[in-house]
């Protein structure tokens, strides 16, 4: 089983011996914006649709990739809480979003990822691993698609009321938000 969490979504995959995908769960955000209780909530929801058909103590390894505190209510936490309930001698590990997305995209182990997502950060993986940005979309996810969005719509705004240039995204942003 490996799931993806984060600010926009949880996303669970699971699969069998010979990489076969057998299940899928998602659910919303997780990450350390939410309550334990929301995101106990969330996480529950993805496991529930993924582990619904599974016969219980079938997952032998969890994979996790998310970012978030290292509390004992944090997603991280929260999310093996659930797995183990389902199959409690399922191995419980996590990996670093730079991580699981180089290896996702190159499968390699060592290398250097540049994310933009929800969220942002630059990451060198391999003997040594860094990380730069992931402040998250109030204090500096610069690059990501939460702040290009923003500035979007802020651009839209400036020109709807004539003090920047004119642009269609005011329409759209109508459209969406009324």
């Amino acid at each position: 089983l490996c799931a993806d969490g984060g600010g926009s979504k949880l996303q669970l995959l699971l699969f069998d011996d010979h990489f076969r995908l057998r299940s899928t769960g998602k659910s919303g955000p997780v990450n350390g914006m939410l309550s334990p209780s929301e995101a106990a909530e969330q996480i529950h929801m993805a496991a529930e649709e993924c582990t619904g058909n599974i016969p219980p103590g079938s997952i032998r390894e969890a994979i996790l990739s998310s970012p978030g505190l290292n509390s004992p209510t944090s997603p991280i936490h929260l999310f093996f809480q659930e797995i183990l309930r389902h199959s409690p001698q399922a191995q419980c590990r996590i990996i670093s979003e730079g991580k699981a997305c180089l290896l996702a995209g190159s499968f390699r182990s060592e290398g250097f990822v540049a994310l933009s997502g929800t969220g942002s950060g630059i990451f060198q993986i391999g003997e040594k691993e860094d990380h730069l940005g992931g402040w998250g979309h109030l204090l500096g996810d610069f690059g990501s698609g939460f702040l290009i969005g923003k500035r979007g719509i802020q651009a839209a705004i400036r020109g709807e009321e004539g003090w920047g240039v004119s642009t269609e995204l005011i329409e759209l942003a109508c459209e969406e938000y009324g």
